[in-house]
């Protein structure tokens, strides 16, 4: 009984209704995987900013970054923020969940930025797609030691690891797109050679910077309308 009542309703649902039924019923909620408790479930995800950073002398454009979050998804709060020049591998997403881990006191102070953010701990269950850098013997080893499993996203069910993907997009239109450099993901906005925001002057320090005020300022200050608080 004690176990039933810790199980996502879906899967309980599934046992309970059988497959087709749940998700029938569960499509029609469109609330996705539902969680009772924080740091039982965390999402990780990649994607290359729409922006293109400069070097840190400011002499040239180095190129478009990869950001790597980390999300719990039943507080919704973010666990890591990784911003880096490399593609995703291991090496990323073993320094994103170690991030995910740890308090941010020290990345908050390297920055400069004051202020509480209390989202870390130990996760019990993490959520990736099935790319190549979340299959390594070394990164499954490393949840293993930690008491964490982890679990793929199953083919065809992209509710199972909404609530990052959101929050990327989210990322993307409230923070990076009114940042200088910004491509804005739109071919026609790349190359209107007039737009104020077309040349590129910020460092990847200040990138991670401006992302982690708006995390401490904004976002985990806002009213959620899915969590109703």
């Amino acid at each position: 009984t004690l176990l039933l009542a810790r199980m996502c309703p879906i899967e309980r649902d599934c046992l309970r209704m059988g497959h087709k039924a749940a998700h029938a019923k569960w499509r029609q909620n469109k609330s996705g995987y539902v969680t009772n408790r924080i740091n039982q479930r965390w999402e990780i995800d990649h994607t290359v900013c729409d922006i293109e950073l400069v070097s840190k002398d400011g002499g040239h454009v180095i190129g478009r970054p990869t950001l790597t979050v980390v999300m719990d998804t039943h507080s919704r709060m973010i666990m890591s923020l990784v911003v880096s020049f490399s593609p995703p591998s291991t090496d990323l997403v073993m320094a994103a969940v170690s991030q995910a881990y740890l308090p941010k006191t020290d990345i908050l102070e390297k920055l400069g930025l004051h202020g509480d953010y209390l989202a870390s701990g130990r996760c019990e269950t993490l959520v990736s797609d099935n790319a190549q850098e979340f299959h390594s013997a070394s990164f499954k080893k490393a949840l293993e030691t930690v008491g964490c499993s982890l679990t793929y996203t199953p083919a065809g069910k992209p509710w199972y690891k909404g609530k990052v993907e959101r929050l990327m997009r989210t990322i993307n239109h409230e923070v990076i797109h009114r940042l200088p450099g910004t491509t804005r993901g739109s071919v026609a906005d790349r190359d209107d050679k007039s737009s104020p925001h077309r040349k590129p002057t910020l460092t990847i320090e200040d990138l991670r910077r401006k992302l982690w005020t708006w995390v401490i300022e904004e976002y985990q200050k806002r009213h959620h309308r899915g969590l109703g608080s």
